[in-house]
């Protein structure tokens, strides 16, 4: 798995259900939305869909973070 990641070799999964990862976007306006990761690698957000402003960054999702010993 490791050699994979690091020197961009395929991995394939099979058996068992498995989701996606999305990515969630705020506009400058304060607007949030979530992004599905197939849509991130076809065309990447360049404008918040509510107000039409460019200003947009990634924000990051809560979730369980490693820590460093």
């Amino acid at each position: 798995m490791a050699d994979a990641l690091l020197n961009g070799k395929a991995i394939r999964i099979e058996r068992g259900n498995f989701e996606m990862a999305v990515r969630r976007f705020r506009c400058i306006n304060g607007h949030e939305w979530d992004v599905p990761f197939e849509a991130m690698i076809n065309t990447p957000p360049q404008f918040c869909p509510t107000c039409n402003t460019p200003s947009i960054m990634p924000i990051s999702l809560p979730g369980p973070r490693l820590e460093q010993r």
